[in-house]
């Protein structure tokens, strides 16, 4: 896998994790 496809998976999963925590709260 190369970095910029890292990159985005991980920013995407940071999105996903913080809209989850939004949920939550």
């Amino acid at each position: 896998m190369s970095f910029s496809m890292k990159l985005k998976l991980t920013k995407l999963i940071l999105c996903m994790w913080s809209l989850f925590r939004g949920m939550l709260h």
